[in-house]
């Protein structure tokens, strides 16, 4: 039985009930907790979790304490800190090249993976929690790749239909992204990685990702594999 995405007021009224067992005011970080839970009860707990143990709040205090911005703050950066290995592990494994076959049957890498990390890594986060539309997604991908306008709808096509498979085959589990063809839209699918693209330093985790392309620099493009 499916019990996510749980609304806002939910997520409110679960907050609510903790702090008045606690006997603690979350008046003032409620809303940013609730923001940064991306719509699951787990992540909202864990952040609830750790503002209070950030407040120094380890059971019900006889006299009522405040959960302040710093203990926020805190909460976030040890939960960014839990997400990060696992997220970047993703992030590495998800840019495998795909193999795609060419016009003459040959066998061919466009790194596509390794350009949607890219374009993932410097969207705006706003359009990200929105879902990319297929569309945004092909305009981006071409703007960003080393052969611009050569990626073709088929290439793009042949990704998003496949996506799931390809994180599977990398081991990406759960897998954090799929693709609804009926509304040709692209959404993350698990809500610690919102968390995680929210608050991490993108910038410095793209810079760590090998460029695969780089690594054929000598060679032409469309770079040839055994088939």
């Amino acid at each position: 039985m499916p019990v996510e995405p749980w609304s806002d007021s939910a997520l409110k009224a679960v907050t609510e009930k903790g702090a008045a067992m606690l006997n603690v005011d979350m008046g003032e970080v409620e809303k940013q907790i609730i923001e940064s839970s991306f719509d699951s009860i787990g992540v909202l707990q864990e952040l609830c979790k750790g503002a209070c143990l950030a407040a120094g709040i380890t059971e019900t205090v006889s006299e009522k304490n405040s959960i302040d911005q710093i203990a926020f703050n805190k909460a976030v950066n040890k939960k960014l800190e839990d997400y990060s290995g696992r997220h970047i592990r993703s992030l590495e494994s998800f840019s495998t090249p795909f193999k795609v076959k060419n016009k003459d049957g040959e066998v061919v890498a466009l790194f596509i993976p390794y350009y949607f990390v890219k374009m993932l890594l410097t969207l705006e986060f706003d359009n990200i929690v929105k879902g990319i539309k297929r569309d945004r997604l092909h305009e981006r991908i071409n703007e960003l790749h080393h052969r611009k306008e050569g990626v073709r709808s088929s290439d793009i096509s042949y990704f998003l239909h496949n996506i799931i498979t390809h994180q599977l085959r990398n081991k990406i589990k759960p897998p954090l992204l799929d693709y609804d063809r009926s509304i040709k839209t692209l959404k993350i699918i698990d809500s610690t990685f919102y968390f995680f693209l929210r608050h991490a330093d993108k910038q410095g985790i793209l810079d760590d990702i090998d460029n695969p392309f780089e690594s054929y620099n000598d060679k032409p493009q469309g770079v040839l594999f055994e088939k």
